[in-house]
């Protein structure tokens, strides 16, 4: 029997037994070798008071089981047994006259932490004791160590010193939790040499509410094989690095979370969660150095200090980027910062060449995405915008805004859409966008040629201003559109606009042309030509009370894979659209919450129309 790292294991036979234990014997008659191997939190074979006999048993093998006490409680029978080897191969060994005495001899003498590469420092209240008065090079050897994690412990001011810290040349992960007296995680005490760990790839250090710095010390932090850093709840940890003397102590070096003194050139995830970080990093070291050139997820949330993400000139430095969430940070306006010293060439080539996901939640006073004359995004294909009311526009060229406040008394041409022709996502196959209280259009008429081909899914909830969804215009780039759903949109009284709005030559200028032929749209009365959705397969309305109908324009539609609709709470739409539809694959809608099977009267037109007057009829009599 080989029972190998398991690091919740507390004993290898279960105690279902109550009461009569001590004549209960169990046997293992044919077991000869048994080897117990980095169980940390193993304290008995068995916790009953049962006779276990072991007839065959010739060879055991215990090798970091630290918290093993006793091998049973009860009786215990190893004729053949005569030690408890340390180490695979015999070629270490401990024997004190029965197996029972052994065990409880190495527990007493801390054999088990000889050679331990995986110490939760939590699960031995003896050890952090000793831990906080001695050195515990003295009875540890840091050498073999390899994940070291501490949890739940308020006796630290600081988990290791630097002369200790560089001991440990194999850890591979630090974790640190709810420490709350925690200041630095390593404090320099001035060794000699500089300070790098060769093998950490993660750092993870959770809800320490005194932690400010994760090293003060004289010397600058080498961490080459850091992969993966985790910063949550630890309200007053605004840097990596922090000098050790008050004299050296730089106050604006101190705002960065990376300064120069600290180095993670493999660095491809960081999470900032609930602190109060005021910057992520020092313009000035992106020419000495690389700290985030491999970066690819970047996850920033509950950061209340920070007013932007990035300046303009480090988005260079994020060509790795392809997952960002920003969340729940109060104070950020717009995500890149563009200098003022930005020239406008410069200016208008800011983008991530490989994000793929981009999540913007919760951000209060966030008025764009940034500054520009043009944004390109190649490979992004799901964003997410959810929870940001003063959200207009994605992207301006005005620092004052770029088209008139819209109105109720003013056209909505003239409102300010979230994307017109200066952004450019070519790949954008899912948009989300969710609670966003002052966006009056999401597309402008005219847009980039190869932009929003691609969208597969647009989900568009309780943005209250909107009065329809898609211009006429953009029809030619939803031949992919597979679903759409549409919730609580208060003043939404179409999905696709009635009018084209006149183009300015400006406007037109790298802008896609109208479609032609199917999807052109004529308003007059005597010509109908039709507008066909290829791909759409679901459509949700819900809770639109001022909807009247999918477009009011008279033409035909047809929607050639539509097989699911759902319209609920639209109490204003009398009929789906004003002249012929095709639906061939549809056979039913639902109308209302409590209906399961749907309703169906032939065609989508006349099911909601007689909807209408079935729900009309019914008011009247009420």
């Amino acid at each position: 029997m080989i029972v190998s790292t398991c690091y919740m294991l507390t004993k290898i036979v279960e105690n279902e037994v109550n009461g009569m234990q001590d004549l209960i014997i169990i046997t293992f008659t044919k077991l000869r070798f048994l080897e117990l191997k980095w169980l940390p939190r193993l304290e008995s074979f068995c916790s009953g008071n049962f006779t276990f006999k072991f007839p065959s048993l010739e060879e055991l093998i215990v090798i970091q089981c630290p918290k093993l006490m006793i091998f049973n409680e009860g009786d215990l029978s190893t004729p053949l047994l005569q030690r408890v080897e340390l180490i695979e191969g015999g070629d270490k060994w401990r024997w004190e006259g029965d197996l029972n005495t052994t065990i409880q001899r190495m527990y007493m003498e801390e054999v088990g932490f000889a050679g331990l590469q995986l110490l939760m420092l939590s699960n031995f209240p003896k050890l952090l004791e000793t831990w906080r008065v001695e050195n515990p090079q003295e009875f540890l050897d840091f050498r073999r160590l390899g994940v070291l994690e501490i949890c739940d412990c308020s006796k630290f001011r600081y988990l290791l010193t630097d002369s200790m810290a560089l001991g440990l040349v194999r850890l591979v992960q630090l974790i640190v939790k709810n420490c709350g007296t925690m200041e630095q995680v390593i404090m320099g005490e001035g060794a000699k040499y500089r300070m790098e760990f060769p093998h950490l790839w993660l750092i993870n250090l959770e809800s320490c509410s005194d932690l400010t710095s994760f090293y003060m010390g004289s010397h600058s932090l080498e961490l080459p094989s850091l992969y993966d850093f985790i910063v949550k709840d630890c309200p007053k940890m605004v840097t990596f690095v922090a000098s050790a003397s008050s004299k050296e102590h730089n106050k604006e070096e101190s705002q960065y979370l990376f300064s120069s003194k600290v180095e993670t050139p493999s660095l491809e995830f960081l999470s900032l969660s609930s602190n109060n970080i005021q910057r992520i990093l020092d313009n000035l070291i992106l020419e000495i150095s690389s700290y985030v050139q491999n970066l690819r997820k970047l996850c920033v949330e509950g950061c209340g200090n920070l007013e932007y993400l990035l300046t303009s000139s480090m988005v260079k430095s994020f060509e790795q980027l392809n997952w960002l969430k920003i969340c729940d940070c109060n104070m950020m306006e717009e995500v890149i910062l563009v200098e003022e010293s930005m020239d406008e060439e410069k200016m208008c080539k800011i983008f991530f060449p490989n994000l793929e996901f981009l999540l913007l939640q919760d951000l209060p006073k966030l008025t764009r995405f940034c500054f520009g004359n043009y944004l390109e995004l190649p490979c992004l294909w799901k964003l997410k915008i959810s929870k940001c009311p003063m959200l207009k526009t994605f992207i301006s060229s005005s620092f004052f805004g770029d088209m008139i406040v819209s109105s109720e008394n003013v056209n909505n041409s003239c409102a300010l859409s979230l994307f017109d022709a200066k952004v450019a996502f070519p790949k954008l196959e899912h948009l989300v966008i969710e609670h966003v209280k002052s966006l009056n259009k999401i597309w402008k008429d005219q847009l980039k040629v190869d932009s929003f081909c691609q969208l597969t899914l647009v989900s568009v909830v309780s943005c209250e201003k909107l009065l329809n969804i898609f211009p006429l215009s953009m029809l030619e780039k939803l031949q992919r559109l597979d679903k759409l759903q549409i919730w609580n949109c208060d003043s939404l009284e179409e999905i696709l606009e009635s009018y084209e709005p006149a183009v300015s030559q400006s406007q037109t200028q790298n802008a896609t042309p109208l479609p032609l032929l199917e999807t052109v749209t004529c308003l007059e009365d005597d010509v109908k030509e039709e507008i066909v959705f290829s791909k759409l397969k679901y459509l949700q309305l819900c809770g639109l009370p001022r909807l009247s109908s999918f477009c009011s324009v008279k033409c035909k539609f047809e929607f050639s894979l539509l097989e699911k609709v759902i319209l609920m709470d639209c109490p204003s739409m009398q009929t789906f659209s004003m002249d012929e539809i095709r639906t061939p694959k549809l056979q039913k809608v639902k109308l209302t919450r409590d209906e399961d099977e749907g309703f169906w009267d032939g065609n989508l037109n006349s099911t909601i129309q007689l909807q209408f007057i079935q729900k009309s009829q019914g008011d009247s009599e009420n």
